[in-house]
């Protein structure tokens, strides 16, 4: 799947990024707890399962169309089970993912500080936790402005210590975009890439110099760590862009998202070698296997989401259980020159501590585990090389056209 946005504000240089860096590499700031990211984040380890997405609709990318009926659902767990006051926030970025220079009254009508108000206790789970959610807008808050944001959750009176800070984008179809996804022009990328070809008729939609004034965006699934930017139209003829271009618009394939089911932990589904019913549920996947040197075969995914369900409850989002997921990757040797992290939607499309891999000497294989709530889960193990921001899955999944 893939999803292009057309931002009508171009910033070549990432003022984010320029200050995370000084002569010595990375701040040592941005590992702090409380180090505002402007991206999918969990401050807190007690926190689990933050999801936003249209409401009613839990699989679907969280984009809002600017004056729609529908609404957005943000939603998370907590295993402190105190009652607190949480406290959700709205900043407006540039196509950077940056603090815009808009003050909260251009983008926001209403009040930028607001409460959840709903919330319900687990039921009959093993791991006690609260589930809060809120939906937005709302009569308390709307949005009056287009383009990338970021809600930010944080507990009443500690505004400098957020919990949670999810991406979402309010947009608006200004433009009418045609795309399609062929094989790669260059025969080298053939059987290997795919490429993403389209163009963009800006009729009624004024653009004085569409080479300046337009930020095009590629996305493959939710991914920003690989997305494709900035890219400039191969020919322009009269309100059309063309995009068509060699390379620059061209991603890995990839390979189909492994997969597991744990909606239901009384039987071992396909994937499941066993389950032990100890004080909390712990759950041994199958040993994985290197697919870069298969065949490529044909299955259905969800494209790297999850689910949660609860197959015997009935409120799945807070009668459904956590249980620890035990990953093992077999590989002959390990990979020294950077690490391998379990990845998707259940890692929030990022490659954190709490997803990385240990490798096994003796067992010659890689092994994690990871608390995660019931449900149906895709997944990938992504290489990510020393010095690299963004993730190689062919190396372990393999890519094909197909």
């Amino acid at each position: 799947m893939y999803l292009i946005f057309l931002i009508g504000d171009l910033n070549s240089l990432n003022a984010q990024e320029t200050q995370l860096f000084d002569n010595k590499g990375l701040k040592e700031n941005y590992y702090d707890d409380n180090y505002l990211r402007y991206d999918n984040h969990t401050y807190n380890k007690n926190i689990k399962t933050a999801l936003i997405s249209l409401q009613g609709d839990p699989l679907s990318f969280p984009g809002l169309s600017l004056g729609s009926e529908q609404n957005l659902m943000l939603s998370f767990d907590d295993f402190e089970t105190d009652l607190k006051t949480y406290v959700y926030t709205f900043l407006h970025c540039n196509s950077n993912w940056e603090p815009s220079e808009l003050r909260e009254n251009d983008f926001i009508t209403g009040f930028n500080i607001n409460y959840f108000k709903e919330y319900e206790y687990s039921i009959n789970t093993k791991q006690s936790y609260l589930h809060y959610w809120v939906t937005f807008p709302n009569q308390n808050i709307n949005f009056s402005k287009s383009g990338n944001y970021i809600v930010k959750v944080f507990e009443d009176g500690k505004p400098e210590k957020p919990i949670i800070t999810k991406r979402f984008i309010i947009f608006e179809n200004k433009v009418i975009i045609d795309a399609q996804v062929k094989r790669p022009i260059n025969a080298n990328y053939r059987n290997t890439k795919q490429q993403v070809d389209f163009k963009i008729n800006y009729a009624g939609y004024n653009i004085l110099n569409p080479n300046e004034d337009l930020n095009v965006i590629i996305l493959q699934n939710h991914r920003w760590d690989n997305a494709v930017k900035n890219i400039k139209p191969r020919f322009i003829a009269g309100t059309e862009l063309f995009y068509d271009q060699f390379e620059e618009n061209t991603f890995d394939a990839g390979n189909e998202f492994r997969h597991f089911d744990i909606k239901n932990l009384r039987f071992q589904t396909e994937r499941i070698a066993s389950i032990l019913k100890d004080s909390l549920n712990s759950v041994y996947l199958f040993t994985d296997q290197i697919k870069a040197n298969s065949r490529y075969a044909s299955s259905t995914d969800i494209n790297g989401k999850f689910l949660v369900k609860n197959q015997l409850g009935y409120t799945n989002d807070y009668d459904a259980d956590y249980t620890m997921i035990n990953f093992t990757l077999k590989t002959p040797e390990v990979y020294s020159n950077g690490n391998v992290y379990i990845f998707g939607a259940l890692s929030n499309w990022n490659f954190s501590n709490e997803y990385k891999m240990k490798y096994d000497y003796e067992a010659k294989q890689y092994y994690s585990s990871v608390f995660l709530k019931q449900g149906y889960y895709n997944y990938k193990y992504v290489f990510i090389k020393d010095g690299s921001k963004g993730g190689d899955e062919t190396m372990l999944e393999g890519s094909f056209f197909d």
